[in-house]
């Protein structure tokens, strides 16, 4: 048959045929408007989502970085760093001792760090806002935040000021004046100093010993086998510490996530749009064979066909992107903000890549969407196009069966055309998998799973009046009437105490209290056992330790954290308790023993039944901690602490 010049007529034909059948074609269209919408979205805000991850990282650690190294390393793992290909910058710091008093305040409990050049100058000025003056190049000079110096006792310092203060190190306690060199601010912790290389020099500290590495990549996405090669070539020793960061760990995991969900939407927006167009097509074989039957050509047929799409098509990604970048743009940092979630470091990632990504993937997914439709309408005869009847022979094993009618009638037309039922099945599957991954992703995005915390509180209110060695320095800071009050807020869903008295471990050789002064003293260097342990016998209550009191609720939070669980009833009646200890590790043969303790002028014993390594519950007191029920604490005294 002779092809007709009807371009015209093709084209009016086309148009027709999308205005006479609205509710295909719409649903056409607004397929492809979700998908490319999704597209878009994923992608934008999947890298917007990695871009924020690093940088909630940095302020996080307060410092650009992707792997820390503690507890010292030699100068030849430092080299092995330096020559390493896939590390773009190594920055070194360590701990420099605390300050222990200032001539502002008697209670302060703020930690020194020293750091290099690289650490300071590059990986730490991510996570600074302002800076003001320099970093300490003298012995006597300090860099602070404001956070530091009201935790000091005097907020109001600035750069050039002095101010007295003790400090302590491996070579002991000394009080000396300092100089304010620089104030810095930011993010990281803020409730510490920075000192200078000569000072460092005198601490009794050394970089094999205590000294930290901060390893910066190259890459912000790498394999596990880099991070484990890099780990490898190190040759740790037992006490040393590879630790990578969250973000460096699963940078890669989230971006094959985003591709992978990408796939999937791809994947749904295909089979949908086979189906509708196979529906259609099927349905207008007589209707496409008659416009053969007037002269029309397959090839023309396969253009009146590809006209509808394409409009259809070109008008949908485009919408797509439209409202895509609107959503990313408007309604993201809107939702944000009633949400209450600050959107001021918002910083949404808009590349040309995305954009071509979305247009190019979601055309694949039309045309791939388009093929097979169009094979079967172009591939009928008009002969055959009169005669065709889509799939309805039945089974020669077919047989008439009383009952469930229309059930055995539904289950033959899905037996009619196995493969269209396969993909009706696979298209709601990936819907319904692309809906619960969606959903799964935000619900993860909680705070409470984002950010767990103890007891899975909002607020902790805390008496910081204690200090070291004077038991009798906790004083009540938070009175009942405070808690009352408290109380009686709207908003408060739920509120527990904690409760606590000092008290006095005699010296017991070869014993729990034995062994709890020796741990003290091999933590801290400077100091003689010989000393510490008649100065202890001599001075006991300089060396006190704390009983704290909690619910029946904290202990079940506190009992799940035990390697091994205690017995819930002996706590609560007081016949065994929980010490608190953030060392390494307490041997057995300490525990399930009556430990004496003095209270008020009495004595008393309890049976340390399991060591809570939390921290929850850790004060400044160099004695030990034990953890116990309310009840048992209030029939030792009336008038505990808060």
């Amino acid at each position: 048959m002779l092809a007709n010049n009807n371009k015209a007529i093709i084209n009016k034909l086309a148009k027709n045929s999308v205005k006479t059948n609205k509710k295909q074609y719409g649903i056409l269209f607004l397929t492809i408007i979700l998908s490319t919408f999704m597209l878009f979205c994923v992608f934008t805000i999947g890298m917007t989502y990695l871009e924020s991850s690093r940088l909630q990282n940095t302020r996080l650690n307060g410092a650009e970085y992707d792997i820390a190294t503690m507890n010292g390393f030699t100068t030849k793992q430092l080299e092995t760093l330096y020559r390493n290909q896939d590390i773009k910058s190594v920055g070194i710091e360590s701990y420099a001792g605390f300050i222990k008093s200032t001539e502002f305040d008697n209670t302060v409990e703020v930690g020194l760090l020293w750091c290099d050049e690289v650490f300071w100058n590059h990986q730490m000025s991510y996570a600074r806002t302002k800076l003001e003056g320099r970093y300490p190049e003298n012995k006597n000079e300090l860099m602070v935040t404001k956070e530091m110096l009201k935790i000091c006792g005097n907020e109001n310092l600035s750069v050039g000021d002095s101010f007295v203060l003790t400090y302590e190190n491996n070579t002991g306690v000394h009080t000396a004046e300092f100089m304010i060199s620089g104030i810095w601010d930011g993010y990281g912790d803020k409730s510490v100093g920075f000192v200078s290389k000569s000072f460092y020099n005198e601490t009794g500290y050394d970089l094999k010993n205590d000294g930290i590495l901060c390893i910066k990549l190259k890459h912000n996405y790498v394999l596990s086998n880099t991070i484990y090669s890099i780990e490898k070539t190190l040759n740790f020793s037992d006490i040393q510490i590879f630790a990578p960061t969250s973000y460096i760990k699963n940078s890669f995991k989230l971006l094959i996530g985003i591709c992978g969900l990408a796939l999937i939407i791809c994947l749904s927006a295909y089979l949908l749009i086979y189906n509708i167009l196979y529906l259609s097509v099927s349905g207008k074989i007589r209707y496409y064979g008659l416009l053969q039957s007037l002269g029309m050509t397959k090839k023309q047929l396969l253009l009146f066909i590809t006209k509808q799409m394409l409009w259809i098509g070109i008008l949908g990604i485009f919408t797509g992107v439209l409202l895509g970048i609107l959503s990313c743009l408007k309604w993201v940092p809107y939702i944000m903000g009633v949400l209450r979630i600050s959107t001021g470091n918002m910083d949404l990632r808009f590349h040309l890549i995305i954009f071509i990504i979305s247009i190019v993937v979601s055309g694949i997914s039309i045309i791939c969407g388009m093929r097979k439709p169009l094979q079967i309408a172009t591939n009928v005869t008009p002969v055959e196009a009169t005669k065709y009847k889509e799939n309805i022979s039945l089974s020669k094993s077919y047989k008439r069966k009383k009952g469930f009618f229309f059930w055995r009638m539904a289950f033959e037309q899905l037996k009619k055309d196995k493969k269209k039922t396969i993909f009706v099945l696979l298209s709601l599957s990936i819907s319904l998998s692309v809906f619960y991954c969606l959903t799964t992703i935000i619900s993860s995005q909680g705070e409470r799973t984002v950010l767990p915390n103890y007891w899975n509180a909002d607020f902790v209110v805390q008496n910081q009046t204690q200090t070291t060695e004077n038991i009798n320095s906790l004083q009540p800071a938070i009175e009942n009437s405070f808690v009352e009050e408290i109380g009686k807020m709207d908003g408060i869903k739920d509120f527990h105490l904690v409760e606590g008295v000092p008290i006095i471990f005699p010296y017991v050789p070869n014993s729990f209290s034995d062994m709890w002064i020796t741990n003290y003293i091999n933590r801290t260097p400077h100091l003689s056992s010989e000393g510490v342990i008649e100065d202890y016998k001599a001075n006991s209550s300089d060396y006190y330790g704390m009983l704290i009191g909690i619910d029946e609720e904290q202990f079940d939070y506190v009992n799940q954290s035990l390697s091994t669980p205690i017995d819930k009833q002996d706590f609560l009646n007081g016949e065994i308790c929980i010490v608190q200890y953030e060392g390494s590790e307490i041997l057995e043969e300490y525990l399930k023993q009556k430990v004496p303790f003095n209270l008020q002028g009495k004595q008393y014993e309890i049976t340390i039944e399991a060591v809570s390594y939390e921290t929850q519950y850790s004060g400044v007191d160099i004695g030990a901690s034990l953890i116990v029920s309310q009840n048992y604490l209030e029939s030792l005294t009336s008038n505990p602490t808060i």
